[in-house]
């Protein structure tokens, strides 16, 4: 189960092309013409996450998940009729209720459109009480949350804590101008914030929609966290603001130069970036902070 969407790879079928996109939080399914001549059919559409798909004899199946349901085995037929074939998590739904996350927009502060945003409520809030926050921000950074399952907001919301997650600039789903809002500065040809930029203040922004949205989440506990480019945004938003009462900086890319000599993925957010290659670190550097001096902010 991710929080996060993944496209399945395409499929040729004679003349036409399957391929899943992702759009703003869903995961759709579409054909088109081989020749690229014609109209874009989408065959599976809708606020959910397809993230495996076949075809044969015309017959599409597919597997899927919403923000209520975990992920069942579907097909489609060639007159576009949809069955569901699996119940996996019928007995778990009806054993563990589903806080529903909430979708919403905020408008980004740099004034090029709208967040993507979610918000689950734990349950049984009443009128008057004070409820934690969390705020997740997603890895990548060129991903995106989904309107899936996902476990982690459910035991969070399960623990009484309200959960806030949103796609900010970087994320997938959106315009390539929105991916690149984060390259670094120094790029050559389309240039952004680098992380910690505009990115960061959707992130804020669309907290501060909640908070406004929410008279029972409590803006002194709000808790940031997240993984990977995540961790790194985490990381650089404690550095430079105060409003958050606790962090969780979870596998975090906070050192670009020890990430680039000795990570599996060695080089990726550099390209991702456009950034030029760091310097090989020396041996003390290892010995120095896990994040990177120009994270935190000296106050």
């Amino acid at each position: 189960m991710r929080s996060a969407a993944r496209c399945p790879p395409p499929i040729w079928d004679g003349d036409h092309l399957l391929f899943a996109t992702e759009d703003r939080g869903d995961v759709p399914v579409h054909r088109i013409p081989a020749d690229g001549i014609g109209e874009v059919q989408t065959l599976l559409g809708g606020s959910r996450v397809v993230s495996a798909h076949d075809l044969a004899a015309g017959t599409l199946a597919f597997v899927a998940s919403t923000v209520s349901a975990l992920p069942e085995v579907f097909v489609r037929d060639a007159d576009g009729t949809e069955r569901q074939l699996t119940t996996l998590g019928a007995a778990f739904h009806a054993a563990v209720p589903t806080a529903v996350p909430e979708q919403i927009t905020v408008p980004s502060p740099a004034g090029d459109g709208d967040v993507d945003a979610w918000i689950v409520k734990p349950p049984g809030v009443r009128e008057g009480d004070s409820v934690p926050v969390l705020l997740s921000i997603h890895g990548g950074p060129m991903t995106q949350y989904g309107n899936s399952w996902f476990d982690e907001f459910q035991l969070w919301a399960a623990a009484g804590y309200a959960v806030v997650y949103c796609n900010p600039h970087g994320s997938t789903g959106r315009s390539e101008a929105w991916l690149r809002s984060i390259r670094t500065p120094e790029a050559a040809e389309h240039p952004g914030t680098g992380w910690g930029g505009i990115d960061a203040d959707d992130v804020l922004a669309v907290l501060d929609a909640a908070l406004a949205r929410e008279p029972s989440f409590d803006p002194d506990r709000v808790g940031v966290l997240g993984g990977s480019y995540g961790g790194f945004l985490t990381s650089w938003l404690v550095g430079h603001t105060d409003r958050f009462a606790a962090a969780c900086s979870e596998r975090a890319v906070n050192n670009l130069a020890s990430e680039e000599w000795s990570a599996d993925v060695a080089g990726t957010f550099r390209h991702e970036l456009v950034r030029e290659a760091p310097r090989r670190p020396a041996a003390r550097d290892h010995l120095g902070p896990p994040v990177a001096e120009e994270l935190i902010s000296r106050r």
